[in-house]
Protein backbone atom coordinates (compact mmCIF):
# COMPACT_ATOMS: atom_id res chain seq x y z
CA UNK A 1 0.00 0.00 0.00
CA UNK A 2 1.44 3.35 -1.06
CA UNK A 3 1.44 6.50 1.09
CA UNK A 4 1.10 8.74 -1.97
CA UNK A 5 -2.08 10.77 -2.28
CA UNK A 6 -1.88 11.23 -6.06
CA UNK A 7 -0.34 9.55 -9.06
CA UNK A 8 3.28 10.35 -9.96
CA UNK A 9 2.04 11.47 -13.35
CA UNK A 10 -0.21 14.23 -12.01
CA UNK A 11 1.11 17.72 -12.51
CA UNK A 12 1.60 20.15 -9.67
CA UNK A 13 -1.44 22.33 -9.13
CA UNK A 14 -0.78 26.02 -8.73
CA UNK A 15 -3.91 26.67 -6.68
CA UNK A 16 -3.13 24.61 -3.57
CA UNK A 17 -2.34 26.84 -0.63
CA UNK A 18 -2.91 27.50 3.06
CA UNK A 19 -3.27 30.95 4.62
CA UNK A 20 -2.25 31.23 8.28
CA UNK A 21 -3.41 34.39 10.01
CA UNK A 22 -1.87 35.31 13.31
CA UNK A 23 -3.95 37.77 15.27
CA UNK A 24 -2.63 40.75 17.25
CA UNK A 25 -2.27 40.46 21.01
CA UNK A 26 -4.85 43.23 21.51
CA UNK A 27 -7.50 41.19 19.74
CA UNK A 28 -6.63 38.10 21.75
CA UNK A 29 -7.63 39.98 24.90
CA UNK A 30 -11.29 39.86 23.87
CA UNK A 31 -11.21 36.08 23.32
CA UNK A 32 -13.94 34.27 25.24
CA UNK A 33 -13.96 30.50 25.18
CA UNK A 34 -17.68 30.09 25.81
CA UNK A 35 -19.86 33.18 25.61
CA UNK A 36 -20.98 34.65 22.33
CA UNK A 37 -21.34 38.41 22.68
CA UNK A 38 -20.83 41.72 20.91
CA UNK A 39 -17.76 42.43 23.04
CA UNK A 40 -15.94 39.14 22.44
CA UNK A 41 -14.72 36.70 19.82
CA UNK A 42 -14.28 32.93 20.12
CA UNK A 43 -10.99 31.81 18.57
CA UNK A 44 -11.68 28.12 19.13
CA UNK A 45 -14.66 28.28 16.77
CA UNK A 46 -13.04 30.43 14.11
CA UNK A 47 -12.23 28.76 10.81
CA UNK A 48 -11.54 30.40 7.48
CA UNK A 49 -12.37 28.57 4.30
CA UNK A 50 -10.21 30.73 2.06
CA UNK A 51 -11.15 30.64 -1.61
CA UNK A 52 -8.38 32.87 -2.96
CA UNK A 53 -5.47 35.06 -1.93
CA UNK A 54 -3.02 36.86 -4.18
CA UNK A 55 0.67 37.61 -3.78
CA UNK A 56 1.25 41.13 -5.11
CA UNK A 57 3.88 41.89 -7.70
CA UNK A 58 7.32 42.89 -6.46
CA UNK A 59 8.79 46.04 -7.96
CA UNK A 60 11.85 48.21 -7.50
CA UNK A 61 11.52 51.71 -8.96
CA UNK A 62 13.89 53.02 -11.59
CA UNK A 63 15.10 56.55 -12.23
CA UNK A 64 17.05 58.37 -14.92
CA UNK A 65 20.67 59.40 -14.42
CA UNK A 66 22.73 61.56 -16.77
CA UNK A 67 26.16 60.22 -17.64
CA UNK A 68 28.60 61.33 -20.35
CA UNK A 69 26.02 62.89 -22.65
CA UNK A 70 23.60 59.99 -22.19
CA UNK A 71 20.62 59.34 -19.96
CA UNK A 72 20.76 55.95 -18.31
CA UNK A 73 18.14 54.01 -16.39
CA UNK A 74 19.32 53.05 -12.91
CA UNK A 75 17.65 51.44 -9.94
CA UNK A 76 16.50 53.54 -7.00
CA UNK A 77 17.27 50.48 -4.86
CA UNK A 78 13.99 51.02 -3.03
CA UNK A 79 10.58 49.36 -3.18
CA UNK A 80 7.35 51.34 -3.30
CA UNK A 81 4.58 50.34 -0.88
CA UNK A 82 2.91 47.06 -1.73
CA UNK A 83 -0.73 47.15 -2.83
CA UNK A 84 -3.30 45.69 -0.46
CA UNK A 85 -3.97 41.95 -0.66
CA UNK A 86 -7.51 40.62 -1.12
CA UNK A 87 -8.60 37.40 0.59
CA UNK A 88 -11.89 35.79 -0.45
CA UNK A 89 -13.47 33.43 2.07
CA UNK A 90 -16.68 31.58 2.88
CA UNK A 91 -18.55 32.86 5.93
CA UNK A 92 -19.08 30.12 8.52
CA UNK A 93 -22.56 29.23 9.79
CA UNK A 94 -22.27 31.36 12.93
CA UNK A 95 -20.39 34.29 11.29
CA UNK A 96 -17.46 33.76 13.68
CA UNK A 97 -14.79 34.30 11.00
CA UNK A 98 -16.61 37.41 9.69
CA UNK A 99 -16.88 38.71 13.28
CA UNK A 100 -13.12 38.36 13.88
CA UNK A 101 -12.26 40.62 10.94
CA UNK A 102 -15.07 43.02 11.93
CA UNK A 103 -13.76 43.13 15.52
CA UNK A 104 -10.22 43.73 14.27
CA UNK A 105 -11.42 46.71 12.23
CA UNK A 106 -13.36 47.95 15.29
CA UNK A 107 -10.18 47.69 17.37
CA UNK A 108 -8.49 50.04 14.89
CA UNK A 109 -11.48 52.38 14.61
CA UNK A 110 -14.48 51.70 16.84
CA UNK A 111 -17.79 52.20 15.07
CA UNK A 112 -19.45 54.50 17.65
CA UNK A 113 -16.61 56.64 18.98
CA UNK A 114 -14.23 56.53 15.99
CA UNK A 115 -11.01 55.98 17.95
CA UNK A 116 -8.39 53.26 18.34
CA UNK A 117 -9.00 50.80 21.18
CA UNK A 118 -11.85 52.47 23.01
CA UNK A 119 -11.72 49.70 25.67
CA UNK A 120 -8.11 50.50 26.69
CA UNK A 121 -6.93 46.98 25.96
CA UNK A 122 -3.43 47.87 24.81
CA UNK A 123 -0.61 50.34 25.19
CA UNK A 124 -1.28 52.86 22.44
CA UNK A 125 2.33 54.06 22.43
CA UNK A 126 3.22 50.88 20.49
CA UNK A 127 2.29 51.46 16.82
CA UNK A 128 2.14 47.70 16.10
CA UNK A 129 -0.61 46.79 18.60
CA UNK A 130 -3.14 46.01 15.88
CA UNK A 131 -0.73 44.34 13.39
CA UNK A 132 0.21 40.69 12.89
CA UNK A 133 2.00 38.41 10.43
CA UNK A 134 0.03 36.51 7.79
CA UNK A 135 1.70 33.54 6.08
CA UNK A 136 0.67 32.02 2.77
CA UNK A 137 2.06 28.55 1.97
CA UNK A 138 2.10 27.16 -1.56
CA UNK A 139 1.63 23.38 -1.61
CA UNK A 140 2.71 20.65 -4.00
CA UNK A 141 0.57 17.79 -5.28
CA UNK A 142 1.15 15.87 -2.03
CA UNK A 143 0.14 18.84 0.17
CA UNK A 144 3.75 19.53 1.19
CA UNK A 145 4.69 23.14 1.89
CA UNK A 146 7.11 24.24 -0.83
CA UNK A 147 7.11 28.05 -0.66
CA UNK A 148 6.30 30.53 2.12
CA UNK A 149 5.17 34.15 1.78
CA UNK A 150 5.22 36.17 5.03
CA UNK A 151 3.23 39.41 5.04
CA UNK A 152 4.70 41.27 8.02
CA UNK A 153 2.81 43.77 10.17
CA UNK A 154 -0.48 43.06 8.39
CA UNK A 155 -3.88 44.44 9.36
CA UNK A 156 -7.30 44.47 7.65
CA UNK A 157 -8.38 47.63 5.87
CA UNK A 158 -11.62 46.48 4.23
CA UNK A 159 -14.30 43.89 4.98
CA UNK A 160 -16.39 42.96 1.96
CA UNK A 161 -20.15 43.03 1.60
CA UNK A 162 -22.53 40.20 2.48
CA UNK A 163 -25.07 39.35 -0.19
CA UNK A 164 -28.20 37.66 1.16
CA UNK A 165 -30.29 36.08 -1.59
CA UNK A 166 -32.91 33.31 -1.28
CA UNK A 167 -32.46 32.48 -4.96
CA UNK A 168 -28.80 31.60 -4.47
CA UNK A 169 -28.29 28.16 -2.90
CA UNK A 170 -24.55 28.67 -2.39
CA UNK A 171 -22.89 29.59 0.87
CA UNK A 172 -22.20 33.25 1.58
CA UNK A 173 -18.81 34.38 0.35
CA UNK A 174 -17.15 37.67 1.13
CA UNK A 175 -13.65 39.09 1.29
CA UNK A 176 -11.32 41.27 3.25
CA UNK A 177 -8.32 43.32 2.15
CA UNK A 178 -5.23 43.75 4.27
CA UNK A 179 -2.28 46.12 4.18
CA UNK A 180 1.20 45.08 5.25
CA UNK A 181 4.76 46.39 5.51
CA UNK A 182 7.03 43.78 3.92
CA UNK A 183 6.76 40.60 1.88
CA UNK A 184 9.37 37.99 2.81
CA UNK A 185 9.52 34.93 0.55
CA UNK A 186 11.26 31.60 1.33
CA UNK A 187 11.62 28.37 -0.61
CA UNK A 188 11.00 25.35 1.60
CA UNK A 189 12.12 21.76 1.42
CA UNK A 190 8.88 19.85 0.96
CA UNK A 191 7.55 19.05 4.40
CA UNK A 192 4.30 17.24 5.10
CA UNK A 193 1.53 19.21 6.76
CA UNK A 194 0.97 17.94 10.27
Amino acid sequence: MSDYQQSFFNKQRKDKFILVMNLPEALKLVNQKMSRSNQSIIFEKMQFSVNSCNVPRVTIDETSARYSGQTLQVSTQSRPPYPNVKVEFTVDNYYNNYWVIYSWLSLINEQKVGTLDFRDLVDLTNPDVYKATFTLYGLDEYNNKIIQFDFTKAFPVLLGELNFNYRDAAQIDTSFDFAFDQLVTKLLNPEPIT
